[in-house]
């Protein structure tokens, strides 16, 4: 339900402040964004817009897991699996200096996602924002999963273990009940407050944050997942 929505929205803007503030950078730039976002998905004239671009983009359904996890979260972790040449190019060449590595991987991300943008329809539509959204994230994250021992490659691996964790917990059936759509949405309600709870305490985000928990609504819950 929306007010379930809300919650997620909320632990997750500030969680990526939290990143950004650990990773000296200034969240100006995804605050706009996350706002634009914000509202761009609650105008009900977006929404066949918003429709067409995700299905161009492999979204089959417009769902907090589809969109927020998959699309945002896990097919970024498969391509830092598996980074382009250029990135690796630039990662292994002992010849450069740390710094040097480190910005001409920021700037190879960088690069890559102008690129994209340049391929999308709509100037102000769902990908140009979500671009803007982690513009400034990305190649942290780069640099965090690639990149050499550093201060922010604790955090980044913690992100992406725990998210990871949690993708696997969903097909898991020792930890996610299968047996009626009511149980499926109420173990995916806790694993999803589980991931969020170990993500505040870890990145030291507000914990008042987490005394809403999030409601087991089965008549909603297809929406959500």
């Amino acid at each position: 339900g929306d007010e379930k929505r809300e919650y997620i929205k909320t632990i997750a803007r500030a969680i990526c402040e939290k990143f950004l503030e650990k990773s000296s950078k200034d969240s100006t730039r995804f605050l706009q964004a996350f706002e634009q976002m914000n509202a761009l998905m609650t105008d009900p004239s977006n929404t066949s817009m918003i429709m067409e671009e995700m299905a161009s983009a492999g979204i089959k359904s417009a769902t907090v897991y589809n969109v927020g996890i998959d699309f945002m979260l896990l097919e970024g972790f498969e391509i830092l699996d598996s980074p382009p040449s250029a990135m690796k190019t630039i990662l292994q060449n002992k010849w450069f200096s740390e710094n040097f590595r480190e910005q001409a991987l920021n700037k190879a991300v960088s690069y890559a996602l102008r690129v994209r943008r340049a391929t999308v329809k709509y100037n102000n539509g769902f990908l140009t924002t979500f671009l803007s959204l982690i513009e400034d994230m990305s190649p942290v994250f780069a640099w965090g999963i690639l990149g050499p021992p550093s201060k922010v490659k604790p955090m980044c691996t913690f992100i992406k273990d725990s998210v990871l964790d949690f993708a696997r917990s969903l097909y898991d059936l020792k930890r996610t009940d299968y047996s009626s759509l009511q149980t499926l949405v109420q173990s995916i309600d806790k694993q999803l407050q589980d991931l969020l709870t170990r993500l505040v305490l870890e990145m030291g985000v507000n914990q008042n944050l987490l005394i809403q928990p999030i409601q087991n609504e089965a008549t909603n819950g297809v929406n959500f997942i």
